[in-house]
């Protein structure tokens, strides 16, 4: 067995590993070209097929690119809108933008913010968060 034949193998038997994983949280870290989408989908879909009423699954990426290839992926055969898969940005973009009303004004720091499509306005001129993830 050569050297390409033996990284192949340890690729088949790690990527294996994390499509087999019963644990709830799974970080796929390697280099680029190296199956993680194609790993990370089938760990999806092998959760999904066990799961009547899914929802609650997170799956986020660096680059716009990559969550855009896990959506097509997956949705070919499951409908994602229970479910998460975008930029780690995105996500908590998504998270201030649900909870920052509240969080403002229960602390005092403001009381008449905006929140319009996504996009926060504080009293009109102080801070502006745009939909740019």
């Amino acid at each position: 067995m050569n050297n390409k034949e033996k990284i192949m193998e340890k690729l088949k038997h790690e990527q294996s590993t994390i499509i087999d994983s019963k644990e709830n949280y799974i970080l796929v870290s390697a280099c680029p070209g190296s199956g993680k989408t194609y790993t990370i989908v089938k760990k999806i879909e092998k959760e999904l097929e066990n799961i009547e009423n899914y929802q609650g699954i997170i799956a986020c990426s660096f680059t716009k690119e990559a969550s855009e290839e896990l959506k097509c992926r997956i949705n070919k055969k499951y409908d994602l809108s229970n479910c998460f898969v975008g930029t780690i940005d995105s996500f908590i973009k998504n998270i201030i933008c649900k909870f920052i009303n509240r969080a403002l004004v229960d602390c005092g720091k403001f009381d008449n913010q905006i929140i319009i499509d996504n996009n926060i306005y504080f009293n009109e001129k102080d801070i502006r968060i745009n939909d740019q993830y």
